[in-house]
């Protein structure tokens, strides 16, 4: 490893610089991992601006639902019910039982059954409550050609637990996103370093949030 730590800054200070920066550029941003539109992220507040086109990509069907149901009326956002993978076809998703369309709860759908079964220190009854959904995959590369995207500016990852695996999975010589959003909360000691790493090789600089647990890499040739 290179590096085992990375300073902190404010992930809503760079953006608002970012966007202060480019409003006479015609933007487009990835969210992987929309959920309902309710739960707390980045690109969200920012999806009104004019300039800036969007594709929100949630797999469970009932976040899905209520994300294009808050949304409806806006032409700038386009809509994907897919997990973003590997490879293309079909694979099994995990969720908790109940209304969580409010609550942190509710962000955990996830691959990884694993990664649920970890909070049943948080959790009443958690085992009895996870329920497996099986949902649809497309490449990242594949969901970008789909949609007719010849450029990603921005890229916000919420997977819990498979940002590094589609950060990897990024054709940058075809697109480099100017900002890249992921969340670490969910990677392994060995995948938080290495996705620093395998970052900054490409040619980004890093920083944690300040106050939660995500990671900003912005595109150095934008810094002065």
């Amino acid at each position: 490893m290179k590096y085992n730590t990375i300073d902190t800054f404010s992930i809503s200070s760079i953006l608002n610089k970012y966007f202060e920066d480019t409003c006479n550029e015609q933007l487009f941003a990835v969210i992987i991992g929309a959920n309902n539109g309710e739960l707390v992220d980045f690109i969200t507040p920012h999806l009104h601006r004019p300039n800036l086109r969007s594709l929100l990509v949630e797999p469970l069907s009932e976040p899905f639902k209520q994300l294009k149901k808050k949304f409806n009326s806006s032409k700038n956002l386009l809509f994907e019910n897919v997990a973003i993978g590997t490879k293309n076809g079909r694979r099994n998703m995990y969720r908790i039982a109940g209304n969580h369309s409010n609550g942190w709860q509710g962000g955990l759908g996830t691959l990884s059954k694993t990664v649920i079964s970890d909070h049943d220190n948080q959790i009443n009854d958690l085992k009895k409550n996870i329920i497996k959904e099986k949902v649809n995959c497309l490449t990242l590369n594949a969901l970008l050609i789909k949609h007719n995207m010849h450029k990603m500016n921005i890229l916000q990852i919420d997977t819990e637990g498979f940002d590094y695996e589609i950060i990897k999975s990024i054709a940058f010589d075809r697109y480099k996103p100017d900002i890249i959003i992921y969340e670490y909360l969910h990677l392994t000691l060995y995948q938080n370093f290495a996705c620093i790493e395998f970052l900054q090789d490409k040619g980004y600089l890093l920083w944690k949030n300040t106050d939660s647990f995500d990671v900003v890499a912005l595109n150095s040739a934008l810094v002065s």
